[in-house]
């Protein structure tokens, strides 16, 4: 009896069909992502300043509270100035490119994360907002945040960063 030699078959290829992604090609150029340039990491560009913006809101919330200055005068006084976006951008530049294939691997989850809290910083500051002008509307000083209201507002923005976490440690060390 010959010996047979079973060779595995080959992997199929994928054919785009209906069920198939496809590129979205007449998006809004607002919603489309830069070109890349070389040397440049893989997250977008635009997750930086997301997240400048989500964490000035944070610590204009606990400032508040633990101060009992208005909450917008601390997030005037916070507000990056553009040096200082630039500085903060070229060293979370500078830390993606050190772990480039981290980063790359990891890309759309950090920029979902960077998304979803600077919506949920703009959400803040409405409500903020809305509590700070009623309380004008009625001849009031505006009111620092509670303890209470500065710990929720923190960890509202840093919710999507604990769940992304949170998803790397159940998926073990192959997620990282």
């Amino acid at each position: 009896m010959p010996h047979k030699t079973i060779t595995p078959p080959a992997p199929r290829r994928r054919r785009a069909g209906p069920g198939a992604p496809r590129p979205i090609v007449n998006a809004p150029a607002a919603h489309r992502r830069p070109p890349k340039r070389k040397g440049e990491t893989s997250l977008d560009p635009r997750v930086g300043p997301l997240l400048f913006e989500a964490l000035t809101t944070a610590a204009a919330a606990t400032g508040s509270a633990a101060t009992g200055a208005s909450y917008y005068e601390l997030r005037s006084a916070m507000a990056l100035t553009p040096s200082d976006r630039a500085r903060l951008a070229a060293g979370a530049g500078a830390v993606a490119a050190a772990h480039r294939r981290f980063f790359a691997k990891h890309a759309p989850a950090f920029e979902l994360a960077a998304t979803f809290a600077a919506v949920e910083a703009a959400n803040i500051n409405a409500a903020i907002a809305t509590r700070e002008l009623r309380a004008a509307e009625d001849g009031a000083a505006p009111e620092p945040l509670s303890g209470v209201a500065a710990a929720v507002a923190v960890a509202l923005l840093l919710l999507p960063f604990v769940l992304l976490v949170l998803v790397f440690l159940q998926k073990g060390t192959h997620a990282l």
